[in-house]
C-alpha cells in the first residue's frame, strides 16, 4: 500500500492526475484500481477520478490487482442438461465467456455472491428468461448492513431509475415517471455492534435494488462505497456484503422443482461472527 499527503501546490488536484503523478502506471491502469476499490481518501475508498483533492488529504493506493478468478467445478451448485447453478465468488463478472456455450439470463453485480443461473444453450434461453421476466423465481439474499433496524421487518416499494453518470453508474429511488418499480422484502436476522444480518426477498430484479433500497432507509451496505461513504459500525469490508444465499424455481423444461443454496463466503461470516459476538442491541 502506497500512502502521500497532499501538499499546497497539489490542492485542488484531480485524484486521477495526482497519482498519475506518483505512480509509474497509466492513468487507464490507475482508474481501473479506483474502481476495483484500490484507492483510499481520508481513509475512505473514494471511486471517483475525477475528485479534487484538498491540502492535507492522505491519499493511499493498493498496487495489488485482484486475482483474475476462474471457473471452479466445485463452486457448481446444481446442473442439468439445460441449465446450471453457480456459487459466484467476489469479482467474478457475469461473463458467458467463463462458461462456453452458455447463454445469460441472470445477472449479479461484479462483487455480490452466491447463487448464479445460466442456460445451457440458446435454445432453452428463453424457457429460463420468461422465469425471470414472469416473476416465477423465489430469490433471496443475506446481507450485512450497517446499523440496526427500528423494526423487525419490513418492506421497500418505490421507483428505481440513474441519478448519475459522472465517474460511476448510480441508482437512486425517483419519481415514478423517471424509473422502474421495484419491491423488496427485508427482515433481521441478528443485529449487534452497530451492525445487521438482514435477509431479503427481491419481487423484482432492477439494477442494483437492494443496495438502493437499503440505503433509502438509513440501512447501507457494509462495504458498499458506491452508496454510502461513512460507515458508524467499524467493520473492514472490502466489497458490499451482499450474498445470493437461495434460487428456488420449477424448472421450465422437465418441470422439476429446484431448490438451492449457496455456501457463504468468508467475509460475511467474519461479519456475522462479530455480530454474535457483540450480542443483540
Amino acid at each position: 500500500m502506497s500512502q502521500w499527503k497532499v501538499q499546497k501546490e497539489e490542492a485542488g488536484c484531480k485524484l486521477l492526475a495526482f497519482l498519475a503523478s506518483k505512480l509509474d502506471q497509466s492513468a487507464r491502469s490507475i482508474k481501473r484500481g479506483i474502481d476495483q476499490y484500490r484507492c483510499k481518501v481520508n481513509g475512505r475508498c473514494e471511486r471517483f477520478a475525477t475528485t479534487r483533492l484538498s491540502f492535507g488529504d492522505r491519499v493511499s493506493f493498493d498496487m495489488e490487482e485482484p486475482k483474475k478468478i476462474s471457473v471452479d467445478p466445485k463452486r457448481v451448485l446444481w446442473e442439468d442438461s439445460h441449465c446450471l447453478i453457480y456459487n459466484k465468488p467476489a469479482g467474478m463478472l457475469c461473463d458467458t465467456k467463463l462458461w462456453p456455450g452458455c447463454s445469460l439470463v441472470h445477472r449479479l453485480d461484479k462483487n455480490t455472491t452466491g447463487a448464479w443461473l445460466l442456460a445451457k444453450s440458446k435454445q432453452v434461453e428463453p424457457a429460463f428468461s420468461n422465469l425471470f421476466r414472469g416473476k416465477k423465481i423465489d430469490k433471496r439474499y443475506l446481507v450485512i448492513v450497517d446499523g440496526v433496524p427500528k423494526e423487525p421487518k419490513g418492506n421497500i416499494t418505490g421507483y428505481i431509475g440513474r441519478i448519475s453518470d459522472s465517474g460511476s453508474v448510480r441508482w437512486g429511488v425517483v419519481d415514478s415517471d423517471k424509473g422502474s418499480l421495484a419491491s423488496t422484502d427485508w427482515e433481521v436476522v441478528s443485529s449487534g455492534v452497530g451492525m445487521s444480518l438482514i435477509r431479503c426477498r427481491i419481487h423484482t430484479g432492477k439494477t442494483h435494488q437492494i443496495r438502493v433500497h437499503l440505503s433509502s432507509i438509513g440501512l447501507p451496505i457494509v462495504g458498499d462505497w458506491q452508496y454510502h461513504d461513512r460507515f458508524r459500525c467499524g467493520f473492514e469490508a472490502k466489497r458490499p456484503l451482499l450474498h445470493a444465499h437461495m434460487l428456488s424455481f420449477k424448472h421450465p423444461i422437465t418441470g422439476e422443482e429446484i431448490s438451492v443454496e449457496a455456501q457463504l463466503p468468508q467475509d460475511l461470516l467474519e461479519a456475522i461472527a462479530v455480530i454474535g459476538k457483540g450480542g443483540a442491541k
